[in-house]
C-alpha cells in the first residue's frame, strides 16, 4: 500500500522514508516470528469501516485459528 499517495514536497525525503520504513517492518516482523510470533498486519484505513475492520479481524483468529490446528 506503500507509495499510492505521492508527496507534493520533498519527494525523494518521502520516498527514502518510506523505503526505509518498509525495511524496518520487514526486519521486525522477522524477529517476531523468529521468537514464535505470528504475525498479523492491519492497516489504519482498514480500522475506520467497522465492517472491514470486523471482517479483517475474522480473517485474522480464523487464520491463526488453523495454523494452530495444523500444528496439533
Amino acid at each position: 500500500r506503500w507509495g499510492r499517495v505521492k508527496p507534493a514536497t520533498r519527494a525523494e525525503f518521502w520516498a527514502s522514508k518510506r523505503a526505509e520504513t518498509v525495511r524496518r517492518d520487514q526486519r521486525k516482523r522477522e524477529e517476531l516470528e523468529a521468537m514464535g510470533w505470528q504475525v498479523a498486519v492491519l492497516w489504519e484505513c482498514e480500522t475506520k469501516k467497522p465492517e472491514l475492520l470486523q471482517a479483517q479481524l475474522e480473517n485474522i483468529l480464523r487464520n491463526a485459528r488453523s495454523k494452530s490446528l495444523k500444528e496439533q
